[in-house]
Order: C-alpha cells, then sequence, then structure tokens
C-alpha cells in the first residue's frame, strides 16, 4: 500500500466536520459529518455520523502547541497519573478531556481541512479552527489479526479501509 493509497482512503474526510470523539473500553472512534439516527441490534438507536475513524494505536489531537487530548490519557484516572482499569468501567483522563473537546466541535465547526500522510499508516488531519488529529502505527507487528485503524461508514454495506490489512 502507497501513501497514494492512504491519501486517497482519507481524504473523504476533508471538507467534514469533526462531530464527536468517543470510547468504548480501549478502543477509540472519531464521527465525522452530518450526524444520523442508527437502528442498534438490540433495537436502540445510536446517533452517528457520514464517517467513522476507530483507533487501536497511538494518536493525539494538538491545538497550537498543546496536546489537548492523546491515547495515553485512555489509561490514566481522572485526576493525578494513578492508572485506571477500562475493563472494569473505571472513569479516565480521556472520558474527561474528551468532554471538553467534543464541547469545541459543537461551539465552533471543527473542518477537516487539510491530510498528510506517511509510508506506515501514520496520518495528521488539519482543522480549520488549528487543531490537528495525529496517527501514528507504533509497533512492529503486522499480519491479518493486527488492526491500527479502520475508517468506514457507519450503517453502510462498502468495505472498511482497514490499515494495515488493506480494503477487507
Amino acid at each position: 500500500m502507497t501513501p497514494d493509497d492512504l491519501h486517497k482512503a482519507l481524504s473523504c474526510l476533508l471538507g467534514l466536520p469533526l462531530r464527536a470523539v468517543g470510547r468504548v473500553v480501549g478502543l477509540v472512534w472519531l464521527s465525522f459529518g452530518a450526524s444520523h439516527e442508527q437502528q442498534m441490534h438490540n433495537g436502540r438507536t445510536r446517533v452517528v455520523g457520514d464517517w467513522a475513524l476507530h483507533l487501536s494505536c497511538p494518536w493525539r489531537f494538538v491545538h497550537c502547541d498543546t496536546i489537548v487530548l492523546a491515547s495515553g490519557d485512555l489509561y490514566c484516572a481522572p485526576e493525578g497519573d494513578d492508572p485506571c482499569d477500562l475493563n472494569a468501567g473505571q472513569e479516565s483522563r480521556f472520558d474527561r478531556l474528551a468532554v471538553a473537546l467534543n464541547d469545541g466541535c459543537t461551539a465552533r465547526t471543527r473542518i477537516a481541512s487539510s491530510l498528510r500522510v506517511d509510508r506506515v499508516g501514520g496520518f495528521s488531519l488539519s482543522f480549520q479552527d488549528g487543531c490537528a488529529f495525529d496517527v501514528f502505527p507504533d509497533e512492529t507487528r503486522c499480519g491479518p489479526d493486527i488492526e491500527y485503524w479502520r475508517l468506514f461508514r457507519p450503517g453502510n454495506d462498502s468495505p472498511h479501509f482497514v490499515w494495515p490489512t488493506g480494503i477487507e
């Protein structure tokens, strides 16, 4: 897979607003584009965006010269540096900081404006408000059971773009 392939896959996010950031245990998700209600298997509904990005590798949000939210925040208690157990449902520093980041997304539209990719699945998505989102796979492992990030359209049967395994 070439950087051009990565750029082509991720360029669908350009011009779209970042709607929300959240997590399910240790998997972080980002929602881009217009919001839609989606029926879930259990009969409930949830709000999703046009595009979803799921992350299982290191990442960070930067505004100006400050990291405002990063993957390491998942594993720290909201106050101090004590570890938190995500599998036990504990609140993490991520949860508190994500609220502030999401409030910023609704207060002013955070539009994806430029994209840079590298040769190993990393990328940086810049927003019109000066915020940037960086993703950087940081392991040598690779194979059919390894997934660092995934881009897809929720509720759509189109193929997912998965790094490093390619189009699925």
